[in-house]
């Protein structure tokens, strides 16, 4: 009996982690929007170069993070 409570608790856990990445993503993708957009102000550039550099960069990284962390919990 016990071992069935921990493993609903585990269960949640997983639902808990999958609902974190969605914003874990959210906050990766727009700090690099943010400092895309700070590089273009600063430098001055017409066709926003480092925003779409930034802005590419950080969804790479977001979903290799997602990646990474969804094979993390397959594997429990």
């Amino acid at each position: 009996m016990l071992g069935q409570k921990n493993k609903k608790r585990k269960q949640h856990n997983k639902y808990l982690v999958l609902t974190s990445l969605s914003i874990q993503m959210g906050i990766t993708i727009y700090l690099g929007s943010f400092l895309g957009e700070y590089l273009d102000e600063r430098n001055t550039t017409e066709n926003s170069i480092y925003t779409t550099i930034c802005v590419l960069v950080s969804v790479v990284v977001s979903m290799y993070m997602f990646i990474k962390q969804a094979k993390n919990i397959l594997n429990e």
